[in-house]
């Protein structure tokens, strides 16, 4: 498996061509000046932001630490609620080990 969609060039080869391409240099010029404009607003509206931000750092990192029980509960949920959990046996295995649950209509989802 290559990493990319079929028909999709590698990374490398499609950043170089968009690098290229003025079109795509502004569209994402403006994205970025927009993205940081509306974040230092928020950022401004808010007396606490470190402190908030460092609060998020740490229930990011505390979740990462105990991923492995956090993933247990979510399978618990999924399954009292009548889901179904495909756990993959490696970080491989998994975009090989499910059916594509988006592509499937709703009425024939398992």
């Amino acid at each position: 498996m290559s990493g990319t969609f079929v028909g999709m060039p590698a990374f490398p080869k499609a950043a170089h061509e968009a690098v290229g391409n003025p079109t795509l240099r502004g569209n994402l010029r403006h994205a970025t000046h927009t993205i940081r404009g509306k974040r230092a607003k928020a950022v401004a509206e808010v007396s606490d932001w470190d402190r908030l931000r460092e609060a998020g750092k740490q229930i990011k990192d505390h979740t990462l630490r105990h991923l492995d029980r956090y993933l247990v509960q979510l399978e618990e949920s999924v399954t009292a609620a009548g889901g179904i959990v495909h756990w993959a046996a490696d970080a491989t295995r998994p975009t090989g080990s499910s059916p594509n649950w988006s592509r499937r209509p709703a009425s024939r989802r398992s």
